[in-house]
């Protein structure tokens, strides 16, 4: 519980890292559909000097000391060089878009295999 109390309170906060930085901390959310929202707005606007050959400042590695996390790659599948494999993802390919555009020239009557055919009502005399 001690180690945990230690790091909460070491850790920066995003108007630490404006003022640090001189610049303005912005987040992109997708329950707002990704409107920029300013987080932090540095206090000071000014700049005392600006390094020659500053490198663009990315939130992860400012974060997390220059480490990145390993990001594994997605291995392919055993069977994804066989021919067969692939003749099947081209048949796929090819019939993507099938069943949708069969249930919508059912809809529009344009498939006449489906015409639904009624009989006709009888007229009482």
């Amino acid at each position: 519980m001690n180690i945990c109390y230690k790091k909460f309170s070491s850790q920066e906060i995003h108007q630490e890292l404006a003022d640090r930085l001189y610049l303005h901390l912005i987040e992109y959310r997708p329950e707002i559909d990704n409107v920029p929202r300013v987080v932090a707005t540095p206090i000071s606007n000014v700049r005392e000097k600006r390094e020659e050959g500053e490198e663009k400042a990315d939130f992860e590695t400012l974060y997390n000391d220059g480490r990145l996390p390993l990001k594994k790659l997605k291995q392919t599948s055993l069977y994804f060089n066989y021919q067969t494999f692939r003749r099947k993802l081209k048949q796929d390919y090819r019939r993507r878009n099938q069943p949708d555009a069969l249930r919508l020239r059912i809809v529009h009557g344009l498939q006449p295999d489906y015409e639904v055919k009624r009989p006709k009502p009888k007229m009482k005399q």
